[in-house]
């Protein structure tokens, strides 16, 4: 993931282009790929959760990278928005105070008194790396650390 402009500006070099007569496949590519990883990594979640009795997950990390409130083109914010399709999910991003959308954002500091049958671990934030994720948790519980960045990368998508 980068920043914000990287998912935009692609676009307004396209169009550019385009009223020139102008062909970028190599662009065009590069954002069709980057557009696909949500369903790419909604596609693994769903595998690994698939034969588990799932009802609620917690998901960590929505803003759009690492360390940062923007949650403006998000994956992470997509992917939770699908995965609450199938399952009850509340939000923890200890950078943001509300998420303009139908999900549930709940404080960090809440965390220990809930029970989830899943734990998807999103935004690559440093608070995450040391956060205690299996303190309190049943012991089925499965965690989904989408890039590996906690101690507990059992399941590792990218």
């Amino acid at each position: 993931m980068g920043g914000e402009c990287i998912a935009v500006d692609p676009y307004y070099i396209i169009n550019l282009a385009r009223k020139k007569k102008l062909d970028l496949p190599l662009i065009h590519l590069a954002r069709k790929t980057n557009e696909s990883m949500v369903d790419y990594v909604y596609n693994n979640i769903i595998k690994k959760l698939s034969s588990l009795k799932i009802e609620k997950l917690a998901f960590f990390g929505v803003s759009y990278k690492e360390n940062c409130s923007q949650i403006t083109n998000s994956m992470y914010l997509k992917l939770a928005k699908k995965l609450n399709q199938i399952y009850s999910v509340d939000i923890y991003d200890h950078l943001r105070e509300n998420v303009s959308c139908q999900l549930n954002l709940k404080k960090s500091k809440d965390f220990d008194d809930l029970v989830y049958d899943a734990i998807i671990i999103g935004s690559k934030h440093n608070e995450y790396k040391k956060f205690e994720f299996k303190s309190k948790l049943n012991k089925s519980t499965v965690i989904v650390d989408i890039h590996g960045v906690s101690l507990y990368s059992e399941n590792v998508i990218l």
